[in-house]
């Protein structure tokens, strides 16, 4: 396990490998940090592994990856040696982007372990192109078929179609909107102290409705079904709450 922080205040850098420190020093300089990312050194695909790349900022936590050619995600085999995403609840996941053949991946988030009564929100820019069903939602597993049995989803069809699921209420209808730059904006907020469920396609309301019951969130997720690599394809994948972890 390697863990580096830097504290730009002090400009304190300090590494530790295994719970060991290793480096710890004051810099002379302020960093100029644009990026955080890992790196493999001549390994072949499976040859080097990381998991669990995590970036935090103050008391909210940023995780940015993406993936391209085959493979699967959140602990399969996949490019890049395996990365898996965590989070901390009310994390932030940008930058996702996912081509893969009936990929599906999930986020920890768990509304229930943040103060107050948040209110929940996921959202990506998503294209069908051919497959079947390209979507996000909140579930509350991260394994197999998790978008049928999960709590709240919105999916689209590459012919133009929409399906809303939300604990057992389905609706259906034509995309609103127009795409941009090839992708459709999808938008699920979920309200804990209401149950209020709102879903947005291309900016339009296609759902809203107060739940009998509170949804069992445990992940946020999204899910590409029958995609032929590069058939479909989800970007700028986030999660967020009103409040901090």
């Amino acid at each position: 396990h390697v863990k580096i922080e830097y504290t730009p205040s002090t400009r304190l850098a300090a590494v530790t490998i295994n719970g060991v420190s290793v480096y710890s020093q004051t810099l002379s300089t302020s960093l100029s940090i644009l990026y955080a990312g890992f790196h493999f050194y001549r390994t072949p695909e499976g040859g080097g592994k990381l998991d669990n790349f995590q970036v935090s900022v103050q008391d909210s936590t940023v995780i940015s990856d993406s993936f391209s050619g085959s493979g699967a995600v959140n602990g399969r085999a996949a490019e890049a040696g395996g990365v898996t995403w965590a989070a901390q609840p009310g994390a932030v996941v940008s930058g996702g982007r996912v081509l893969d053949g009936a990929a599906i991946a999930g986020v920890p988030f768990n509304p229930g372990l943040l103060p107050g009564s948040p209110t929940v929100a996921v959202t990506a820019d998503v294209d069908p192109a051919s497959s079947d069903w390209v979507g996000i939602g909140f579930a509350n597993q991260a394994t197999g078929p998790y978008w049928s049995t999960g709590q709240i989803w919105a999916l689209v069809r590459g012919t133009g179609g929409f399906t809303v699921f939300a604990l057992g209420t389905s609706v259906s209808g034509n995309i609103p909107g127009s795409p941009v730059n090839g992708l459709h904006r999808i938008k699920i907020q979920y309200s804990t102290p209401n149950r209020q469920a709102t879903i947005w396609i291309n900016g339009a309301q296609v759902f809203s409705q107060a739940l009998a019951t509170a949804p069992d969130i445990r992940y946020a997720g999204f899910h590409m079904y029958v995609a032929a690599e590069g058939g479909g394809k989800v970007d700028n994948f986030e999660v967020s709450s009103t409040t901090k972890p």
